[in-house]
């Protein structure tokens, strides 16, 4: 192994660290299925990037010089909606756990339906498709041009990090959150309002045409 391969390993596990820190609707999902259900409930949705991107990288890093400008407008504004529905669905789950003497008794929602409203989101969210065609694809090219494993320990340093990193995120706010019922809603009640305010950037963004 030389060092050009070791150093597209940690080029993505770099990316990858940035992307499971940085705020984002994916990354609100997460924070609102570990405050209600755990670090259980919100483990799977952490792999839907590494299921989603399989379609995503093979379309941008391909074909993204094709893409007509209106393509991110309705991107943006079906990701605004998706997150609005996922809001109104927080609300109602917090709802319901409040009227619970112990919310840790109600039945959480499956984890696997977490997983693919979180691959949905991300096919309807433009971040996704702007990483791909602007970090994340230039630099896979780049490393494919080298050798096979020069890709793959990039995607390796990439993946690993990223989920890595929202898995420790999930498990840190599930402890966080079981500290008490109050403390708990008011984090879940900040994830909401991360999902409307993205859903607001969303919608904005998708209407005025804003890259």
């Amino acid at each position: 192994m030389d060092f050009n391969s070791i150093s597209f390993f940690l080029q993505g596990a770099g990316i990858g660290l940035y992307a499971a820190l940085s705020p984002g609707p994916f990354q609100s999902l997460v924070i609102a299925q570990s405050l209600l259900g755990g670090w259980r409930r919100a483990a799977p949705v952490t792999f839907g990037p590494l299921i989603a991107d399989i379609p995503i990288a093979a379309l941008l890093v391909f074909f993204i010089s094709q893409v007509p400008d209106d393509f991110l407008r309705l991107i943006r504004l079906a990701g605004a909606t998706l997150l609005i529905w996922l809001a109104w669905g927080l609300w109602q789950e917090m709802r319901s756990h409040g009227q619970q003497a112990n919310p840790q008794a109600a039945t959480p929602q499956s984890p696997w339906r977490g997983l693919a409203q979180g691959v949905l989101m991300i096919f309807l969210s433009p971040g996704p498709y702007l990483f791909w065609a602007l970090i994340l694809g230039p630099l896979l090219l780049q490393a494919l041009g080298l050798s096979w494993l020069h890709a793959i320990l990039f995607l390796l340093g990439f993946y690993s990090f990223s989920i890595g990193g929202l898995q420790l995120l999930a498990l840190i706010l599930g402890r966080l959150g079981q500290l008490s019922i109050r403390g708990r809603w008011w984090l879940q009640a900040a994830s909401l309002a991360l999902m409307l305010g993205y859903a607001a950037f969303l919608a904005y963004s998708g209407l005025k045409g804003q890259s």
